[in-house]
């Protein structure tokens, strides 16, 4: 079967991949902002790039699909190739369909020219035994320029199998660097793994983290609430607290002011002692007065005796009696001055102006002291009332201080 120029430039490209239902790759000019390089063969792959390893999936696909069964370099990618994502084992398998494509292309091109290369051969011998057997020049000539425009495509085929040699090594170059770049690529996946298991293990640790601090939370508002109802005790009893201190206060108050008037009373009280001093003074002088009083009223009964007497002797002596208060002290001068030879008759009249003078002193002082009597009675009747008022505030004074004390 010969195959032409044209036929083999018209064949689909990667034809194994696409008619086992492969996706086509889009190529675009995005791609190249992924490698180094502008004359790098993956500044001709189609848009892919590597995604990130923090979603990867515990499956991964088989090597022996028929995606990487015909693929060129598939010893290299196949350790990186076990640790992609789903993903990411997409953009691999089309980064690799499409070198394995580029690289197919030129292969297939080289067997189509051998394939002409061998017809055309084949065309020649037959031409030079149909030459030796038939021996017509004119049918060799026309097979001579036909050998020669054989020949002539021969030379063109074979400076384009030149040319898709070195497309195919400019290729295998690029193959070459790009399994260079995946073995840096799978280089960079161990060490994103790594980090994915340390970032795996950091999130178990955070997630224990978590786990306690909410263990802590719920016992800190355990205990928070706990503390609010012990508050609202607290404040109860604050309530109560201030209350009672209202109240003791209060107390305090009417402390202070019963015992200012305790401390005034007690001067009132000491006050009334001196005056009971003085009054028991005052009884004792009068007591005394009373007994002199009386022994003077002895004295002057038997002087009044002893006037009678002696008025009965003046009597009948024709003496002229003498009455009322005032002619007394002057009975008793006269007496005086008329017996002031007879020495008891002296004393006698001396002892009843005494007397008089005595009982007269006495009735002023009585007189005098009546109104301190009076007065007497009276602030004994108050010292009374005080000391019952001051019993009852000494009960009532007990009883807030037990009730202070409760």
């Amino acid at each position: 079967m010969q195959h032409t120029t044209t036929e083999v430039c018209d064949r689909p490209q990667a034809s194994w991949y696409y008619s086992r239902g492969g996706p086509r790759p889009t190529r675009t000019a995005s791609a190249r902002h992924h490698f180094h390089g502008s004359n790098s063969f993956f500044s001709r792959l189609p848009n892919w790039s590597f995604r990130s390893l923090t979603h990867r999936r515990k499956r991964s696909p088989s090597l022996h699909d028929p995606i990487y069964a015909d693929a060129p370099h598939a010893y290299v990618v196949e350790e990186t190739y076990r640790t992609l994502s789903p993903t990411e084992h997409e953009d691999v398998t089309q980064a690799s369909q499409f070198v394995a494509d580029e690289g197919s292309r030129p292969l297939i091109q080289v067997e189509a020219l051998q394939h002409q290369l061998a017809a055309l051969r084949e065309s020649n011998r037959t031409l030079s035994r149909d030459i030796t057997d038939q021996g017509k020049l004119p049918s060799v000539l026309n097979w001579a320029q036909e050998l020669s425009t054989v020949r002539k495509q021969y030379m063109q085929q074979t400076a384009e199998v030149a040319k898709l040699s070195e497309q195919y090594d400019a290729i295998r170059a690029s193959s070459d660097s790009a399994a260079v770049e995946l073995a840096a690529a799978r280089k960079q996946l161990s060490m994103a793994k790594a980090e994915a298991g340390l970032a795996a293990s950091d999130r178990i640790d955070l997630m224990k983290e978590n786990s306690h601090l909410r263990q802590e939370y719920t016992q800190a508002m355990a205990h928070i609430a706990a503390l609010q109802q012990d508050l609202g005790k607290l404040r109860s009893v604050q309530k109560d607290f201030d209350q009672a201190t209202a109240a003791l206060e209060r107390s305090r108050q009417i402390h202070a002011v019963d015992r200012e008037q305790i401390m005034r009373m007690e001067e009132e009280l000491k006050a009334f002692s001196e005056n009971e001093k003085q009054i028991m003074l005052i009884q004792r002088e009068a007591e005394v007065a009373r007994r002199q009083s009386s022994k003077l009223l002895k004295e002057l009964h038997e002087a009044q005796e002893a006037i009678k007497a002696f008025q009965e002797v003046s009597e009948r002596n024709s003496w002229v009696s003498i009455h009322g208060d005032r002619s007394r002290t002057r009975t008793a001068l006269v007496i005086r001055k008329k017996c002031s030879s007879a020495g008891w008759r002296e004393a006698l009249m001396y002892c009843i102006f005494n007397f008089c003078f005595n009982v007269l002193k006495l009735e002023e002082e009585r007189r005098r002291l009546l109104p301190f009597e009076t007065e007497c009675d009276r602030m004994r009747a108050r010292l009374v009332l005080e000391e019952n008022r001051i019993k009852e505030i000494t009960v009532s004074l007990r009883l807030r201080s037990s009730f202070v004390q409760q």
